[in-house]
């Protein structure tokens, strides 16, 4: 029975190969002295050298050959590798700390987007004499604000908001729907 042969690597597995063969102790050496020795989000010097290689493996031909000085652009990738891993553990330590919120802070913070959104939503569609009104309301302005704002009288202003709320709880009283 005739054996299998495995076929002849191409050029570019060759490139790679070679550059592994010649640079993987310097590049790990150099990943552990960026580590300090530790790991970050899992990752050790071992497995940040084989993220660059499998990196490297998706360029062309043509831009491996292109590269003049192998380990210079090694080291630089191999840093590239470092910093996006470190950044990758730093986003997924801050979301593990945004998840141990308290359900009051999520709650909180929620009702006050919400109440954000009424009020642009809200603010568009409003006069100048509404939106002084609906900031009293909402925002909390005294009726002495609000009445030095719009130039009426505190009383003029107090029976203003008392028909605003009037015409929110009975919106059809007026019309000739019902």
């Amino acid at each position: 029975m005739k054996r299998r042969q495995l076929p002849e690597p191409d050029k570019k597995s060759q490139i790679i190969q070679k550059w592994f063969d010649t640079y993987y102790v310097s590049l790990r050496s150099y990943l552990n002295g960026l580590l300090k020795h530790k790991t970050v989000h899992g990752f050790d010097a071992q497995d940040l050298v084989m993220e660059v290689f499998t990196d490297i493996s998706n360029y062309s031909l043509e831009k491996l050959l292109s590269i003049e000085k192998p380990f210079g652009f090694l080291r630089h990738k191999s840093y590239n590798v470092f910093i996006n891993i470190y950044r990758r553990s730093e986003r997924y330590r801050r979301l593990k700390e945004d998840q141990s919120n308290t359900f009051e802070q999520v709650a909180a913070s929620a009702f006050i987007s919400f109440k954000n959104d009424c009020k642009v939503l809200l603010k568009e569609n409003l006069t100048k004499d509404e939106l002084i009104v609906f900031n009293m309301l909402i925002d909390g302005f005294t009726y002495a604000e609000c009445s030095a704002l719009l130039g009426v009288s505190v009383n003029t202003l107090r029976i203003r908001v008392w028909r605003g709320r009037q015409k929110i709880r009975n919106p059809f009283k007026d019309n000739d729907l019902i």
